[in-house]
């Protein structure tokens, strides 16, 4: 009975130590984590390419930035919330409702204050069925209390080989 009762808690003791959170891997994510980071790439190009100017701010923490990098000069950032609805709303307005945003490739690395992605852009427009833009996206993501956001994301745009620019 005395044997038992230590195996039982020895097991027990084990169970309970996997739960918790080992401080060295603190930086670590989780698969609900990567899942819900996924999502949000996801959530990111319908809300723009629908014109949801909420929903593609609400993708962004309070603070977020946006930034699109042509030919190696940078972009005028587009700062917050409300910005970030007004950038949506003339995006989609420009395109006529045309654009689609594809991402690919995405990699997503912890850090020890979130995580860092990237993912390869391609935007096309559906009517014209032409590519309108490759490049790079760099994103700094931040867990909140809605879940990840991003912090900051940054477009670098490819220039094209035959570009006489």
């Amino acid at each position: 009975m005395f044997n038992t009762y230590w195996k039982c808690l020895v097991a027990l003791t084990f169970v309970v130590s996997l739960g918790t959170v080992n401080p060295l891997l603190a930086d670590e994510l989780t698969a609900a984590d990567y899942r819900e980071i996924q999502e949000l790439y996801g959530k990111y190009a319908a809300a723009l390419d629908s014109g949801d100017g909420e929903a593609y701010a609400n993708t962004y923490t309070e603070g977020g930035m946006f930034r699109l990098d042509r030919d190696g000069v940078a972009g005028t950032p587009t700062i917050g919330h409300d910005n970030l609805v007004t950038f949506a709303e003339r995006y989609y307005a420009g395109n006529q409702g045309n654009g689609r945003h594809w991402n690919n490739a995405i990699v997503i690395t912890p850090t020890a204050d979130g995580a860092t992605g990237s993912a390869y852009l391609v935007l096309s427009n559906v009517n014209s069925r032409a590519i309108s833009v490759t490049g790079i996206y760099r994103d700094v993501l931040k867990k909140t209390s809605k879940g990840w956001r991003f912090a900051s994301r940054l477009v670098e745009a490819d220039t094209p080989a035959d570009s006489d620019e």
